[in-house]
């Protein structure tokens, strides 16, 4: 990519569109690896992104996840093996109404503890970066 100097419109453009370029096609945070008997992506496979995607099931768990809530606003494990500290999360998706948020434990290099406001109901999709 060329060095561009902001200033004149086009210089801006050039800029935009040589940025745009390099993330439409070259930048995933994951892909999914398996689904469960209902066609829900179940585990994924961490890409060229700096963190990892993870399902976290009902408590039920009738899929056999790896990782399951424990209860309404309760601490749950989260294994992610990122092999560092993470410095967030993001909920990429939500089968019910529920808010997710740090747990009591500080994250380490290969779990999170976090919390959520459905408690046992909850089946989510986290990105932990």
């Amino acid at each position: 990519m060329k060095p561009q100097n902001p200033g004149a419109i086009t210089d801006s453009l050039l800029q935009h569109k040589s940025v745009y370029k390099v993330l439409r096609a070259n930048v995933s945070i994951g892909q999914v690896e398996t689904y469960d008997a209902t066609g829900v992506p179940a585990t994924f496979i961490q890409d060229n992104g700096d963190g990892i995607l993870i399902r976290v099931g009902t408590h039920a768990n009738p899929h056999g996840l790896a990782n399951a809530w424990t209860g309404n606003n309760t601490d749950t494990i989260v294994t992610h093996n990122l092999g560092r500290v993470p410095i967030g999360y993001y909920v990429t998706k939500k089968t019910v109404s529920c808010d997710v948020y740090d747990g009591t434990v500080l994250p380490d290099e290969s779990t999170i503890v976090l919390k959520n406001t459905a408690g046992l109901t909850a089946d989510t999709v986290l990105y932990i970066f």
